[in-house]
């Protein structure tokens, strides 16, 4: 009598742990349909092996029914943490490039040990902090780790020299289906001293891909009128030397529909190269 209690109170303790597993999961976001296969079948294989050691062998129909119904149990419970969403995780979003696909941009806001300043990102993307990402193989870890756990399809770094980061980490992130860019905030701070960020600002708007070149170039525009700029200096990369006074800015390399918009309000442009 007590060996079949006891049996009994196993087996329910089993499949009420199993489903349990799933709810926690994904209230805490850690389960969602992008996982959820993985999730799926080390909950049925832990739960099958722990039903397989508790009931005896010589009671198979036992295991077979108490396997369909722990199963259906986890399944039913877990209906919508299977289907979920991606998590919202750092603020990151879905974007939809002009073609309809999904993007989830990453911007990395890394102060460069101190030497590069926090911006605000576009709507959409979502923000990491870091000291100094590309030097800190603690801190690449991490990104390595939010990278794959939520899907980014692109980092965005704040200051940090793509070519300064290891080839081998280059490699893990395309691996992982993620491009990387750059702001180059740490070399835009150099060519002022008036400690203005409004060219870190000009960076961040002129982002493309996948935002439109259009939606881009409103964003410029908008910072420009908002700051009173009335020089642009431009060109493809930032020249040795440069020395940008107050109530001009600088913009890498503008499109010609840019240059253009900039013309119209009145703005002088200034092209200059190395």
């Amino acid at each position: 009598m007590l060996n079949a209690e006891n049996l009994n109170i196993n087996a329910w303790a089993m499949i009420l742990f199993t489903p349990s597993v799933v709810t926690i999961a994904g209230a805490s976001k850690l389960l969602w349909s992008g996982n959820s296969g993985w999730w799926r079948l080390r909950i049925h294989g832990f739960m099958l092996m722990l039903l397989w050691l508790v009931i005896p062998s010589n009671l198979p129909g036992l295991l077979f029914s108490l396997t369909i119904v722990a199963s259906g149990l986890v399944e039913v419970i877990g209906w919508k943490s299977f289907r979920a969403s991606m998590p919202v995780a750092y603020g990151l979003k879905d974007i939809l490039d002009a073609e309809g696909r999904t993007h989830r941009v990453l911007y990395v806001d890394c102060s460069c040990c101190g030497t590069t300043p926090s911006i605000k990102p576009l709507e959409g993307m979502g923000i990491m902090p870091y000291y100094s990402v590309c030097r800190s193989e603690e801190e690449q870890d991490h990104l390595i780790d939010v990278v794959k756990r939520f899907g980014a399809s692109k980092i965005v770094f704040s200051g940090c020299v793509i070519e300064s980061l290891p080839v081998n980490y280059l490699d893990s992130l395309r691996f992982l289906g993620c491009s990387v860019s750059t702001l180059n905030l740490s070399r835009l701070t150099t060519i002022r001293t008036d400690n203005d960020i409004v060219d870190c600002d000009l960076a961040m708007a002129w982002t493309r891909h996948p935002w439109s070149d259009s939606s881009a170039e409103k964003r410029c525009v908008a910072v420009i009128q908002d700051n009173d700029i009335h020089t642009i200096i431009y060109g493809e990369k930032i020249p040795f030397g440069l020395n940008i006074q107050p109530g001009e800015a600088w913009l890498s390399a503008p499109t010609d529909s840019l240059i253009e918009k900039i013309e119209k309000l009145g703005v002088n442009l200034t092209y200059t190269s190395n």
